[in-house]
């Protein structure tokens, strides 16, 4: 018998446990948001009121750039003869396609950070 990831016996206990412990998250977050409320506190009392060097805008480039950099990484893994079976070419060139991504997002920013 063939380990297949997406059988049920793998798929539907992943999909269970993790609705359970995001349900657990999101109800633990709203508590802990709903006593910083009762107790007058902000976040920015607690991590202090520094703001982040990066705008959010520069940080829908690095995610839009990360997938295009995946996506790169699963085209050029089929084109290399990659089986399906075998998911280490994909998974090599993912990695690589997705950390060159990640490195030109480094350098965009730093120079539109120095402007």
């Amino acid at each position: 018998m063939e380990f297949d990831i997406f059988s049920q016996s793998v798929i539907i206990p992943l999909i269970v446990f993790g609705s359970l412990f995001l349900s657990f998250k999101i109800l633990l977050d709203y508590l802990e948001r709903k006593n910083m409320i009762k107790n007058n506190v902000t976040y920015d009392s607690i991590y202090g009121s520094e703001k982040s060097e990066t705008p959010p805008l520069y940080s829908s480039l690095k995610y839009a750039l990360l997938l295009i950099g995946v996506a790169t990484g699963l085209w050029v893994g089929e084109l290399q003869g990659g089986n399906i079976n075998e998911p280490l070419p994909f998974f090599i060139f993912i990695m690589l396609f997705g950390g060159i991504s990640l490195l030109i997002n480094y350098f965009i920013l730093r120079k539109m950070l120095k402007k």
